[in-house]
């Protein structure tokens, strides 16, 4: 092996590694751990690309096992993982035969089209060994995993905002960083017209009282008046899918998964259009540096045709 094909598969396995070190940070934080963990999985996917056409296929296949082997690291049921990773990296040697194969059969190279011969079924490997990695790891999964507070609370605040700019005049959407008390109270002063401080306490009381039962009421469920709009809402909506979905909690795990699925291969879709781009870009820098060339090899063609 030739040191520039020894670095390209140093590159896929860190680049594979980061990209679960990030991954991880990414699901207990978010923030730019989510950049960092789609941007080395830019760099793999490019690297893989370039290790599927230059590299000998089962030293790819090997390079695929060895960039994702630190999951285990990071993810319970290592046991299960392994296993998905091992059917995860024999299968990708099909990515590897396309993009060999779309290679040997051009007659003029094209870094786009060879790519996109193998690149897209390695993006649905992947997607789908993140989602068996979710499902391995995941447990008994609730409602809550489905939708999580942050995020749904993130969600309420945006349309909150949106709001102002799309409502008629006269209609406001509640702020879900109020309490359900401060709420009340604007709803009360809008209605009536009258400022709080000017209404005697014990009718004040009386007020939040009679509004919070009543809501409880239509609601079926107790109101906390110190609760945050936010809280309250994402209370009365998991419990409400918990109402129609709990009878099938067993089957959340594989719903979950298949959830995750799409999601990573609706996103590493659109990351492989750039890593196409990106990769034309390294094979340049390639050229210029010396590392790649471009051959021009005469061929023979055999063809059936009809005898004079």
């Amino acid at each position: 092996m030739k040191i520039p094909q020894l670095a390209l598969t140093l590159l896929i396995v860190i680049s594979g590694a980061l990209f679960w070190y990030f991954f991880e940070s990414a699901l207990l934080g978010g923030g730019v751990d989510v950049f960092f963990a789609l941007t080395a999985m830019g760099l793999h996917l490019a690297f893989m690309g370039f290790g599927f056409l230059l590299l000998d296929l089962w030293v790819a296949v090997f390079a695929v096992f060895f960039a994702h082997l630190s999951v285990l690291i990071f993810f319970q049921n290592p046991g299960v993982i392994f296993l998905a990773l091992v059917a995860f990296a024999i299968f990708s040697a099909l990515a590897g035969m396309r993009i060999k194969s779309e290679a040997e059969a051009r007659i003029k190279f094209s870094l786009t089209s060879v790519f996109r011969s193998g690149l897209p079924f390695y993006i649905t490997l992947i997607s789908i060994f993140i989602a068996a990695v979710f499902y391995a790891s995941g447990g008994e999964k609730q409602i809550e995993d489905f939708l999580p507070k942050k995020y749904f609370k993130q969600a309420i605040l945006f349309v909150a905002n949106q709001a102002e700019f799309i409502l008629p005049a006269g209609f406001s959407f509640p702020n879900p960083e109020l309490t359900v008390d401060e709420t009340l109270i604007n709803a009360i002063t809008e209605r009536t017209g009258a400022a709080w401080d000017q209404i005697p306490e014990a009718d004040r009381k009386k007020l939040l009282v009679e509004a919070r039962a009543e809501i409880s009421k239509n609601l079926g469920m107790q109101i906390e008046g110190q609760a945050k709009i936010g809280d309250f809402v994402y209370s009365y909506v998991i419990g409400t899918l918990d109402f129609y979905f709990g009878p099938y909690k067993r089957y959340l795990p594989a719903f979950f998964s298949f959830g995750v699925f799409l999601v990573a291969r609706s996103i590493l879709g659109l990351l492989g259009w750039l890593v196409v781009i990106m990769s034309g870009v390294l094979l340049q820098l390639g050229v210029l540096m010396g590392v790649f060339a471009i051959e021009k090899r005469p061929s023979v063609k055999e063809t059936l045709v009809v005898k004079q």
